[in-house]
């Protein structure tokens, strides 16, 4: 099935991808002999309260339960949690413009780009956060994990062979947005004792920044090198990250 850009840019989610290797260990032999513990989720392991179930059991008889509810249905419900703002936050949040029922908090971090941001606009995103809010907005949000072995590494301090991150933005903001790559880590069993990065042909160094064109697109690469402290890099398993954003 065709899918939108926007749609590509959110890729899938931690939990969906937990998720799938949930239940493929549940149906492999090794889940027979170790149970599988699950700490994906933030997920309650208390029962809820005796009285809500009996409220919620109750409404499920009530006439009408099974039509649609709309905004002003749901108005005692917003009541009490603008209440419940007040009293544990001291924070006064208006019932009817500031409190809004949702699936999940990701249902509101994607759909509020939509609602406060026009085209050609920037918006400041959390990073690290969820996916759901870049997949919105033009400005997208990236980031580039390239891994090599120590052996690699340890070619004249920095990648012998370094690989290339394919780097693609799709922005609304035309050529009067700029590409930031920043913040190049090294995650492995030693530590870096320089790092640097480059977009495209440019210079390695802390940052590295290119312009879109004058559609807003931009196909680059991304490097990162990262120069051996004084005993080398040790065996093992190296990862390396980078922060990728694009800025009006």
């Amino acid at each position: 099935m065709h899918t939108s850009r926007r749609l590509e840019r959110l890729g899938s989610g931690v939990f969906d991808r937990n998720d799938q290797r949930k239940h493929q260990y549940r149906f492999s032999q090794a889940a027979q002999g170790l149970p599988l513990v699950d700490l994906s989720l933030g997920s309650t392991d208390l029962e809820p309260p005796p009285q809500a179930l009996a409220a919620m059991a109750a409404a499920l008889k009530a006439p009408g339960s099974a039509t649609y509810c709309l905004h002003a249905g749901t108005r005692p419900l917003r009541e009490a949690v603008a209440s419940w703002c007040q009293s544990r936050f001291a924070v006064d949040v208006d019932p009817e413009r500031e409190v809004l029922l949702l699936v999940g908090s990701q249902e509101g971090t994607a759909h509020l780009p939509l609602a406060v941001l026009n085209p050609g606009e920037a918006g400041l995103i959390l990073d690290p956060s969820y996916p759901s809010p870049d997949g919105e907005l033009g400005a997208s949000t990236d980031r580039s994990l390239i891994s090599s072995s120590a052996a690699e590494l340890s070619q004249g301090g920095f990648f012998g062979n370094p690989q290339s991150a394919a780097v693609a933005v799709t922005s609304n903001m035309g050529a009067t947005a700029t590409l930031i790559a920043a913040t190049p880590t090294l995650i492995g069993p030693t530590a870096a004792a320089t790092s640097q990065l480059r977009l495209g042909t440019l210079p390695f160094a802390a940052t590295s920044t290119q312009n879109l064109a004058a559609n807003g697109s931009l196909n680059t690469t991304l490097d990162v090198r990262f120069g051996a402290p004084a005993g080398g890099f040790t065996n093992g398993t190296y990862s390396a990250t980078a922060v990728v954003t694009c800025n009006q």
